[in-house]
């Protein structure tokens, strides 16, 4: 997965959302979550990056957790495939984006490969699987500096997760393993968090 670069600075505590239908972010069709079947995400700050002056980056541990009453089928390949940067949470809420960051599809390499069940987990209820992921935002144009994206200050961020990596439709899947659990495959988007944009952050020569 190639990013965008590998800087964020990221200052508040971790957020979590509960999840009872999402759009998907990684070819995932649009399905009714049954009631007991839930997810939640939760992020965290392990490190923090400025390897330029014209970026903010972190690396981040994200959390899934089976929230709900049933077993969740879960793809093993997870990875962020979107960032979301919000002025506030009423432009959060109505998906006013300051900054709106796609990566490249993870799933690129398997998407035309039929799903196997070997390449998926099964998360218990009350299980959690971690991962970690790099994030990163512009701040501004290097080329030109009087063009801003992000200003110093507070803002929010949001990642979306995705969970079916393949073009194949997933309802015969869905159908198939329903024995061993709920397949899930509309993707998981996070709460919006707080971050700061520091006037003074310290910037170091990354590789």
């Amino acid at each position: 997965m190639k990013l965008i670069s590998r800087l964020l600075i990221l200052a508040g505590t971790c957020a979590a959302v509960t999840l009872t239908h999402t759009t998907a972010n990684i070819r995932a069709r649009s399905f009714t979550i049954t009631p007991k079947a839930r997810l939640q995400l939760t992020t965290r700050a392990l490190e923090q990056r400025s390897c330029s002056p014209a970026h903010f980056g972190l690396r981040l541990l994200l959390t899934l957790r089976n929230v709900g009453d049933e077993p969740v089928i879960l793809h093993k390949e997870k990875a962020i495939s979107r960032i979301m940067v919000s002025g506030d949470l009423t432009a959060a809420t109505n998906k006013k984006y300051e900054q709106d960051l796609r990566y490249d599809d993870p799933s690129a390499s398997i998407g035309l490969t039929s799903p196997v069940f070997s390449d998926f987990t099964i998360l218990k209820p009350g299980e959690l699987i971690e991962f970690e992921e790099p994030v990163s935002l512009y701040l501004f144009n290097e080329d030109h500096r009087t063009e801003r994206f992000l200003n110093e200050g507070s803002h929010l961020l949001q990642v979306d997760i995705g969970s079916w990596p393949y073009i194949a439709d997933p309802a015969a899947f869905r159908k198939r393993w329903q024995d061993k659990g709920y397949l899930w495959v509309e993707g998981v988007t996070s709460e919006p968090m707080p971050f700061t944009i520091e006037k003074d952050r310290p910037v170091m020569k990354c590789p």
